[in-house]
């Protein structure tokens, strides 16, 4: 053995522990498998050799560095190599004493480090024995709570009571506890502070394993408890047998065994499935969790409308007559929806594609799916898509697992009564994307696909369910958001925004009744003016549905309501005068048109999500080096449209009269209001044109007119989108004169019939065709004039200069006969 000065002159290998401690005056035995240490083994395997154990601070890592070992180890020597399979040896050590590693001297081919002697403090020894006292009492019990100890361990332990410093080691040898426990207990130099950790150590255990102890107990208990009820279950059967009495369980076998026999609608595949399950009920207990699983199955299994259609209506004049009377507005919709009714009808064999409403909330995709389905006389039922995250949301889970539940389309048709329902497919555009490498939008392929839903899927059902008859009819706000095969599969019809009249209309025809009938007021209670309507429109909402309107006049309802509550109150007149009364100060300002002509001042044209709204656009020249200056948030598309609409103007100086240098001279700065507000697309182009040639050739721009196109480099003015809408927002605004692309005079047949009595639409293949209507003071013939004469002007103007400059003018030749007179 090494005494302490050999210890603080040599460098001792070290090797590294991953799955126990070694404690002074222990021996043990290790499987050594790392390449390092078996190097280091098989350098030290003379018997007698002393090496240092440490434990590794992570045991999981590949790689073992000097940093990663414990400062506190053993100083133990080689008792027994042993080889063994896979390049491994079998070790055993005696352990001798602490030792501290002072620092390390190599890392390869294994550690080897200067290591001193670990001095122990004895402390108190009253205070060491009082503390064992403890502990062994705190063991004693831990022994005979936990089933991996045995009885004989006590009297091991007892062998060293007598000194308190081996008496730690021996009992935080034995116990099943952590690596960083025993690494702590070994840590410890102090004997009294030793001792201080193994007892919390073993309070600690104690705990756990009382704990554990209680709770298998608990589980003998339950075990215990259900096959006494089921013994005694089995007994009453018995005697309920023997009296000639029913057993219940047996009795709701029976009918569901009578359902199954009595259903004439159930295919053989259903059929065979539902016996199959009621003979699994009955050999289950009912105390069992599978119980109310298999329950629960046969419910929805012989709840499904399985081959039941409901009798339809299939007169058309009826279900024209029907949707007339429930759908305001929208001409164009109703006809397209009538349409593909009729080929429905006769053509019933060939499946038709999915009807498909796209448009704002609001505009009453909702209500013309419930029209459908009254005036066909079938079933509705509505599954809200948006925010569906799971493939399990839409075809369920299967029942092998803990809490499984059918899907939405299966749960929707168990709380029907036929197969053949109108089904709303409510916000198809916000699915989320993807969930665990599938694509939700793709997975309604299979259900709405009339070619393959005839045996769609449910994992909780586990069996084919027809969905072909039902009708499915989704609504989306824009096409963007789905997936190209998806919308393929859909006939898209378009459920655009509603113009003022129309909302005032809806809300006196419709809205108001309904919730008048909601609230419990009768028709004589409340009446609405209907220029208070029209105020509600205008000045509390701003969208291009019906939802905000519904709510401010739902809150006119509550009020009433209140009021004849408390007072008794019966009879109500809204008007414009006292509506701030019932809604608060207004929300919105209406949009009005400019009061006089401006320079650099164009009404344009927009379309967004609330409907149409006038864009105000504006423009200044400056003193510059010609550069073009956008303002307003714009996006690229926009900043295209101006730079383009720019270069057009500048190609068109002569036209306008505007000296073609004055475009090298001042920069032009193009603002859109509303800056905190995003804007971009290509129809503003004509409205910029207008303002840029405004500002260059300083004529006045009309304030009665609104301009809304696309323009091309070449001057082209395209056609546009949101027609309806932009119209309408510019008679709301008082302004009657339109000036639109000539591509889009086939839309104004679409536009209600008001819009098209009361606007004057102007419409223009060219840029130039429209500066006659919008620039005051400009007309071509006399513009040309002007410029021809100002032309020859600035010519004339050159040449004199360049005469003058080279000496062939006549007063060169005036100076030159004056210079000879007086040389002569």
């Amino acid at each position: 053995m090494d005494n302490r000065n050999e210890i603080e002159s040599a460098a001792y290998p070290v090797l590294p522990l991953l799955t126990t401690v070694v404690f002074p005056g222990s021996v043990a035995t290790l499987h050594i498998c790392r390449r390092q240490s078996i190097s280091l083994i098989h350098e030290r395997k003379e018997t007698g050799k002393c090496v240092v154990l440490s434990l590794a601070r992570d045991v999981l890592a590949s790689e073992i560095k000097c940093d990663d070992l414990h400062e506190i180890g053993v100083l133990a020597h080689i008792v027994k190599i042993q080889e063994s399979l896979k390049e491994s040896l079998v070790v055993t050590f005696a352990a001798e004493r602490r030792v501290r590693i002072q620092r390390f001297v190599t890392e390869e081919p294994y550690h080897t480090a200067y290591v001193e002697e670990a001095n122990e403090d004895f402390g108190n020894p009253n205070e060491q024995f009082s503390f064992t006292k403890r502990i062994a009492e705190l063991v004693g019990r831990l022994i005979g709570s936990d089933d991996r100890y045995s009885p004989e361990q006590c009297n091991l332990f007892d062998l060293s009571r007598d000194e308190p410093r081996f008496y730690c080691d021996t009992i935080a040898n034995q116990l099943h506890i952590t690596l960083e426990q025993k690494q702590r207990v070994l840590d410890a130099l102090s004997v009294t502070e030793r001792a201080g950790v193994l007892l919390g150590i073993v309070t600690e255990e104690l705990g756990k394993a009382t704990l554990e102890r209680e709770l298998k107990s608990k589980v003998e208990l339950s075990i215990e408890k259900n096959q006494r009820e089921t013994y005694l279950r089995r007994q009453l059967a018995e005697i309920r047998r023997q009296l000639g009495e029913t057993d219940p369980d047996e009795k709701l076998v029976k009918e569901y065994l009578e359902k199954i026999e009595v259903s004439p609608n159930l295919p053989d595949h259903v059929r065979d499935r539902a016996f199959l399950e009621t003979e699994r009920l009955r050999n289950l207990s009912p105390a069992s969790a599978e119980y109310g699983s298999a329950k629960g199955y046969l419910d929805l299994l012989l709840g499904l409308p399985w081959n039941k259609l409901q009798p339809e209506e299939n007169s058309l004049s009826k279900i024209e007559e029907i949707i007339t009377e429930g759908y305001y507005g929208h001409e164009s919709v109703k006809t397209e929806i009538l349409e593909y009714l009729a080929i429905r009808k006769l053509t019933a064999d060939i499946r038709s594609p999915v009807l498909c409403l796209a448009g704002p909330p609001g505009t009453g995709k909702t209500s013309v799916a419930e029209l459908i389905a009254k005036a066909l006389n079938r079933e509705f039922v509505n599954i809200n898509a948006a925010g569906l995250t799971s493939v399990e949301e839409i075809r369920g889970r299967n029942r092998t697992f803990l809490g499984a539940v059918p899907g939405r389309i299966i749960r929707a048709f168990s709380n029907l009564k036929s197969c053949n329902p109108v089904i709303l497919l409510d916000d198809l555009d916000k699915l989320s994307e993807h969930q665990l490498g599938y694509s939700l939008p793709f997975l309604f392929i299979d259900i709405i696909d009339p070619r393959q839903n005839r045996n769609f899927i449910d994992y909780y059902l586990g069996l084919p369910f027809d969905l072909s008859n039902a009708i499915f009819i989704a609504t989306i706000e824009s096409l963007d958001s789905i997936p190209d095969t998806l919308a393929e599969r859909m006939e898209v019809i378009e459920s655009i925004g509603f113009i003022e009249d129309e909302k005032v209309r809806i809300a006196t025809n419709f809205i108001i009744p309904r919730l008048m009938k909601r609230h419990r007021l009768a028709p004589s209670d409340l009446k609405f003016s209907p220029n208070a309507v029209k105020r509600i429109v205008r000045y509390y909402t701003l969208e291009s549905g019906l939802q905000g309107l519904k709510r401010e006049i739902e809150v006119i309802c509550r009020k009433c309501v209140r009021q004849k509550a408390s007072s008794g109150k019966v009879s109500w007149k809204i008007s414009e005068r006292n509506l701030e009364r019932y809604l608060g100060t207004p929300l919105y300002i209406p949009e009005v048109a400019e009061t006089q002509p401006e320079v650099g001042l164009a009404t344009g044209l927009a379309w967004t999500g609330s409907g149409g709204e006038l864009m105000m656009v504006e423009g200044l020249r400056m003193p510059g080096a010609g550069n073009v200056f956008t303002t307003g948030s714009l996006g690229e598309v926009m900043r295209e449209s101006i730079q383009a609409a720019h270069s057009y103007i500048r190609s068109k100086a002569e036209l306008l009269s505007i000296d073609y240098a004055d475009f090298g001279n001042y920069d032009v700065h193009i603002h859109f209001p509303s800056g905190g507000i995003p804007k971009d697309g290509p129809s503003a182009g004509l409205a910029v044109c207008v303002v840029i040639a405004s500002v260059m050739s300083d004529c006045p721009i009309r304030n009665d007119i609104a301009v809304t196109g696309e323009v091309s480099l070449r001057g082209k003015v395209l056609t546009i989108s949101g027609l309806r809408e932009k119209v309408s927002a510019a008679h709301r605004a008082g302004i009657h004169n339109v000036a639109i692309p000539e591509g889009n005079r086939k839309d104004i047949k679409s536009l209600p019939s008001q819009l098209q009595d009361d606007m004057v639409f102007i419409f223009v293949e060219t840029v130039e065709d429209v500066f006659e209507y919008t620039l005051l003071n400009f007309d071509p013939d006399v513009l040309s004039l002007q410029q021809m004469v100002q032309n020859e002007i600035v010519k004339a103007t050159r040449n004199i200069r360049k005469q003058s400059q080279y000496g062939r003018g006549p007063a060169s030749q005036k100076r030159k006969r004056s210079a000879s007179n007086r040389k002569k």
